[in-house]
């Protein structure tokens, strides 16, 4: 799938798993090729990761924190030899342990813009090795920040209201069709989840996986039904998420909306992907399978990044 850089603007390996609930929950997964075991924490997937091959060896273990990897990382090959050592200090930025390398500075240094948030990295198409389009719930529980009090929606609407941000019909989620805003049939709607359209790639300059989030759709009980509202595409939004300051108990680097979204600090759940021709998973998965779908793809991914980095680093 080509990336597109007008309509998707793509946040590292961020995987984020629905809890019941608070706390932490350890989750095995078993596939065909690979099993694998991980941690919740209050809907993200923060936590030791770690997993082996058909055979029982050892493929990967490390730290996650709202699924970007920190701290210690090791991959090795199904014979159990080592093949990579990283020690992660902050969201794509690590020191190669094995094999050796000089040191460099990152290639993608996190520092926040005169706006208050930090740029995308400017990736080159001719780098990126593999990508998938994921649409995502993000639902009311573990997200006190996103619902409380509407505060998200209302933004949304106030810069509308203002002109300060353009919304896009929910009829489809490709941002070609703009949206009046009209007051009087938004303010008295308090919505129960968003909705959110993304990119995961793999960009061999950085040799890292990265997940940018392309919009944002907030969603309503209507009279019985849910309804999409309208879509906002976050990269033109992003100074005016910026300017809004919230609080995380989760992780201290979260202060703004902006950071929130960019450092991925939601809990969520998997509902589509770029395969089975745009299908919802419900549409193809049984009502007690589309969890374990959601599971699957979100595990995929992150093996996937094993698979290419223990391909790449030979």
């Amino acid at each position: 799938m080509k990336i597109q850089l007008k309509h998707i603007v793509l946040s590292s390996l961020s995987v984020l798993i629905t809890c019941v609930g608070y706390g932490q929950t350890n989750v095995p997964f078993i596939s065909i090729d690979y099993q694998a075991e991980y941690i919740v924490n209050k809907g993200r997937l923060s936590g030791a990761y770690s997993s082996k091959y058909s055979n029982g060896n050892s493929k990967a273990t490390g730290q996650l924190i709202n699924g970007f990897k920190y701290g210690e990382w090791k991959l090795y090959d199904s014979t159990g030899t080592l093949v990579l050592h990283r020690l992660y200090n902050a969201p794509f930025q690590f020191r190669q342990i094995f094999p050796e390398q000089a040191e460099a500075e990152p290639a993608y240094n996190l520092q926040y813009n005169d706006a208050g948030y930090i740029p995308y990295f400017e990736f080159e198409q001719k780098n990126i090795k593999w990508s998938k389009r994921v649409w995502r719930n993000i639902e009311e529980t573990d997200n006190e920040e996103l619902f409380k009090k509407d505060r998200l929606f209302k933004l949304f609407c106030d810069l509308a209201d203002k002109n300060s941000i353009q919304l896009y019909s929910a009829q489809n989620d490709e941002f070609t069709d703009e949206l009046e805003y009209k007051q009087e049939k938004f303010k008295s709607i308090s919505p129960i989840r968003c909705q959110i359209k993304e990119d995961v790639f793999f960009d061999t300059d950085r040799m890292e996986m990265e997940t940018r989030i392309i919009g944002i759709c907030p969603v309503a009980a209507i009279n019985g039904k849910d309804q999409e509202l309208f879509w906002v595409y976050l990269s033109d939004i992003r100074e005016h998420l910026a300017k809004h300051d919230i609080k995380s108990d989760f992780w201290e680097r979260i202060k703004t909306f902006d950071d929130l979204f960019f450092f991925r600090d939601f809990a969520s759940s998997i509902y589509k992907e770029s395969n089975h021709n745009g299908k919802p998973i419900e549409a193809y998965k049984q009502s007690d399978e589309i969890a374990l779908e959601a599971e699957r793809i979100e595990m995929a991914i992150i093996n996937k990044e094993i698979d290419l980095l223990l391909s790449l680093a030979r």
